[in-house]
């Protein structure tokens, strides 16, 4: 006998949200990533002005 293969709406429905969801969180981490990075960018130069003059 052949194996029929059952499609559920809402499982695929299910997929998709949480690939959008995952999208998203990815997008929102990179975000705050950048944020972080920029504040330690900006607090470092702060911190050291002289080396600012070498570069």
């Amino acid at each position: 006998m052949k194996s029929i293969k059952k499609f559920s709406g809402f499982e695929e429905m299910k997929l998709g949200e949480s690939k959008a969801q995952d999208r998203q969180l990815t997008i929102q981490r990179h975000s705050e990533f950048e944020k972080v990075i920029k504040a330690i960018m900006s607090a470092k130069d702060k911190k050291t002005p002289v080396q600012n003059f070498k570069r």
